[in-house]
């Protein structure tokens, strides 16, 4: 799932910000209105050397961080895009986001490894009935997601204008 948290730093505040615990893989990280570029720890240290305060460019993660270079000296809105868990149920009343866009899915799993778990060697197809239904089922959730990110901000192709041509028009005046 994509989630988004905003992290506001005040001016000379901290240079860094904390990695959410759900966290399995960061996608975007925005400051203000600018990306951040990624840099490797060795890089990052590097760079240091040059640039002290200002408006971040650059980030590195190290531990359970992102740290910023250079470090924010104005009020900063920092925008984390990340792939995050889902969920775990563990009582009847719990909830995430696939059991609310598509609960069939869980079902068709639970299925799936109860026949295995349960079936007898005579029908191992219906098993595979069980996984192919849930694979439809999780194409169409990643369709929706796909279409979601798109209808975010579309992308406009606009064709390249041809550079104009000047030229000169013979207006009876002038030269003869």
């Amino acid at each position: 799932m994509e989630v988004t948290t905003l992290y506001t730093i005040p001016a000379g505040g901290a240079d860094s910000i904390v990695i959410p615990d759900t966290l399995i893989e960061g996608k975007h990280l925005v400051c203000d209105t600018t990306s951040l570029t990624y840099l490797t720890h060795a890089d990052y240290i590097e760079k240091s050397e040059l640039y002290t305060a200002g408006t971040p460019q650059y980030y590195t993660r190290h531990t359970n961080q992102y740290h910023l270079l250079p470090a924010p000296t104005e009020d900063s809105e920092i925008y984390l895009t990340y792939y995050a868990e889902i969920d775990e149920l563990q009582f009847d009343s719990d909830s995430n986001i696939i059991l609310g866009m598509e609960p069939e899915l869980y079902l068709m799993l639970m299925a799936y490894y109860a026949e295995i778990f349960l079936a007898d060697d005579t029908s191992p197809a219906r098993a595979q009935v069980y996984m192919n239904e849930a694979m439809v089922l999780l194409s169409e959730i990643n369709t929706q997601a796909e279409k979601e990110e798109a209808s975010v901000s579309p992308l406009q192709i606009r064709p390249k204008r041809a550079p104009r041509r000047t030229t000169r028009m013979n207006t009876g005046y002038g030269r003869t």
